[in-house]
């Protein structure tokens, strides 16, 4: 039995879909749409959401902390499910680079 809730944000490996072109296309989009980058820190570490400036390791802090699903982080974070979506599908993208980030602020 899992501890996350059914709409659990989801952690690092396969999204949701079966990987094809098409779901990674739309996957791309996501992210472009809402994640971003601090200008003095072009990292994967260093992305963030564009439209609350949260720190994407910052909300994986989050959920693995509160054992958070989507709509508790986005409304912690002021910003909509689908940003979320987009940071975790950031996450699937460059897990070590974040929970890297995330331990050295732990």
């Amino acid at each position: 039995m899992s501890t996350k809730p059914a709409n659990a944000a989801p952690g690092p490996g396969p999204g949701p879909g079966p990987g094809s072109a098409e779901d990674e296309a739309g996957e791309a989009a996501l992210i472009a749409r809402h994640v971003g980058f601090d200008p003095r820190g072009p990292a994967p570490a260093d992305a963030r959401l564009i439209d609350s400036g949260g720190g994407i390791w910052a909300l994986v802090a989050y959920r693995d902390a509160n054992l958070a699903g989507l709509d508790a982080i986005a409304h912690a974070y002021q910003t909509s499910p689908e940003a979320i979506r987009a940071a975790f599908a950031f996450y699937r993208r460059h897990p070590g680079a974040i929970d890297g980030r995330v331990a050295a602020n732990a």
